[in-house]
């Protein structure tokens, strides 16, 4: 009797401490090292406040360390399928890049929105090595100048000023 309780508090301590050790050893994807991040945002489309006679959209790559490769090409949109293609910048070794897409006050007041477009190429060692995708910005009534404001005509467009900007979060990890 006395062997088989000692052989079960052994096996008992035994395999706790397997546990310990095999939990020490191999970290679970909750707990992997984040050796950076890049934030996306397509902003609102607005009146430029830098270019008079515009409505414009920027769209920004940020990151906390410096990419390979940052591009970034912006589209504004207006609700009724028109386009205007941003800026396409394609930068080596940098941390932020930015695009800008504009058109003239003429082509609103509209609803906009804007499309920003994102490759980032990370460093050697880290995951994923590369990622791309596309963000959006939320519909947004446009128009420049107090005379040729847009009428909110439901709760959405009323409220549209007080949502935050879309972004998009990319997290590198270093490769194994």
């Amino acid at each position: 009797m006395k062997n088989t309780f000692r052989r079960r508090i052994f096996a008992s301590i035994l395999l706790g401490s397997l546990v310990a050790v095999g939990s020490l050893a191999v970290a679970s994807p909750a707990q992997a090292i984040t050796i950076g991040v890049c934030t996306m945002q397509a902003q609102d489309p607005h009146p430029s406040t830098h270019v008079n006679g515009t409505i414009n959209g920027v769209g920004t790559a940020t990151c906390s360390v410096s990419m390979d490769e940052i591009y970034v090409h912006t589209v504004l949109e207006r609700a009724d399928g028109a386009t205007w293609q941003g800026d396409t910048n394609d930068y080596f070794g940098v941390n932020r890049e930015q695009s800008n897409a504009a058109t003239t006050c003429n082509n609103g007041p509209a609803v906009f929105r804007l499309r920003l477009s994102y490759v980032l190429r990370a460093p050697s060692g880290y995951s994923p090595a590369y990622s791309a995708n596309t963000v959006y910005s939320i519909w947004k009534s446009v128009a420049c100048g107090v005379s040729n404001a847009v009428t909110p005509v439901d709760i959405y467009t009323q409220l549209e000023d007080e949502l935050p900007a879309i972004t998009e979060t990319v997290t590198f990890h270093p490769t194994q």
